[in-house]
């Protein structure tokens, strides 16, 4: 399954197509856990949500964190999540 049809912007930056590369190739292994170190920067929401259309695809569930209000939003209105 590749991931770039559930990416959510226009265009992936170099970091986030080598990070959804590694996940892509998690998923096919037996591994249960994924762990992606990424800086900041780097667009880890849109990281998080291709995971997570991807893993919705399988008809697996993902949650998805924050402490912030205004990274929420983030989610809500330029990644389309629902809250």
């Amino acid at each position: 399954m590749s991931w770039r049809p559930h990416f959510p912007l226009k265009a992936p930056r170099a970091e986030q197509e080598t990070a959804l590369d590694a996940a892509e190739e998690w998923l096919k292994g037996p591994d249960k856990f994924l762990v992606l170190e990424l800086p900041t920067g780097v667009g880890k929401s849109a990281v998080a949500v291709t995971l997570g259309r991807m893993l919705a695809e399988e008809g697996e569930s993902t949650y998805i964190l924050t402490s912030q209000l205004i990274l929420q939003d983030q989610y809500v209105k330029d990644l389309k999540v629902h809250d």
